[in-house]
């Protein structure tokens, strides 16, 4: 399928969104990031088997059962959510993007020892940044997904403004992460998100937006997208190794590579557009780095279904080492929200 023959104005369309509207849809995709976040760390590294084996019982109780990674109880979110609420909160203070602002922000939480979990790119990059080094030069050349897991507070913010999400998720990636497909990635989880805020919903016309506004390899997997998201998920998974072969150490299940994190997750979310758990129940079944890949559907199947589209009962569990639970969030995106619409 050619998406470059579509329609994009439809997706970029200009007119901003109504407040209201981009009040729900940044509350929604905050908490549904967290909730996925929540719900896939308990299997980080496992195999699509094992994964598979916990969807299947977490998700067939009523009311889902309830697993922590320990030390942590269930509800404790990860470095994913952590890092996009940091982003959400220089976003509102800054009225727009700021790197700088972002920098100052990342490098004193991740070295005070605040996150949870958190990768080897990331974690250099802020022992840089509290060392001195500028916010621009502080950021690695690996293609891993860390830029991308938190960039979707940035579309948000430029909600309809393709071109501007991109920027903000090029800029925000830059901090810990250089590499070119670790930046596109990011750009495409950012760009998804912006062009799903009070507009209607076309899974084409929705990649066709991600495809114009991101850089490669953008453009060739959104195509792969639309005609692969309805494949039976292990086809699937074979499709996207074989359509952009990771660089990095094999692993069991979905590695860190970035391309692979949004490709996954942007599949999940094209199945179950509507319907929270069904996305991200797909999004774990990769096994792998299922809290990022969890993340991420949820990043993008919250800003369409709002906080009213997620089990009050997961949600009203989640915390940050018993701050920054969900009442909390929605505050925060609200913010975001309303910033964003003084800001336009």
């Amino acid at each position: 399928m050619d998406l470059m023959t579509g329609s994009f104005s439809q997706i970029g369309h200009p007119v901003k969104p109504k407040l209201g509207a981009w009040r729900r849809a940044a509350q929604g995709s905050l908490l549904a990031q967290a909730l996925g976040d929540t719900l896939g760390a308990p299997i980080e590294t496992a195999s699509p088997a094992d994964a598979a084996r916990y969807v299947d019982e977490v998700f067939a109780a009523p009311g889902l059962v309830k697993v922590g990674r320990p030390p942590h109880p269930f509800g404790q979110y990860t470095d994913d959510t952590q890092l996009a609420r940091l982003l959400a909160q220089s976003l509102v203070a800054c009225g727009g993007m700021s790197g700088a602002d972002y920098a100052a922000r990342l490098g004193p939480f991740v070295t005070e020892g605040h996150l949870v979990g958190g990768g080897k790119t990331t974690l250099a990059a802020a022992q840089k940044l509290v060392t001195g080094t500028l916010w621009a030069e502080a950021g690695s050349d690996r293609p891993t997904n860390g830029a991308a897991m938190r960039a979707a507070p940035a579309g948000l913010f430029y909600a309809r403004q393709p071109t501007r999400a991109a920027h903000a998720a090029a800029e925000q990636a830059q901090v810990t992460h250089t590499h070119p497909q670790a930046v596109a990635a990011a750009q495409a989880v950012a760009v998804g998100a912006a062009t799903l805020v009070d507009a209607p919903f076309d899974p084409i016309h929705w990649l066709e937006g991600v495809a114009h506004a991101c850089s490669d390899p953008w453009p060739h997997l959104c195509e792969r997208l639309a005609d692969g998201y309805r494949r039976p998920l292990p086809d699937l998974f074979t499709h996207m190794n074989d359509l952009l072969p990771s660089p990095l150490p094999e692993k069991v299940g979905l590695s860190t590579y970035a391309p692979h994190a949004v490709f996954w997750a942007m599949a999940s979310f094209l199945r179950h557009p509507d319907d929270a758990l069904p996305a991200l129940a797909d999004a774990l079944r990769a096994g792998g780095d299922t809290d990022t890949s969890a993340a991420l559907a949820g990043a993008l199947v919250g800003t369409r279904v709002g906080p009213e589209g997620l089990p009050k009962t997961l949600v009203d569990d989640l915390t940050d080492n018993g701050d920054w639970r969900a009442e909390k969030l929605a505050e925060l995106m609200a913010k975001l929200a309303a910033a964003a619409d003084r800001a336009v």
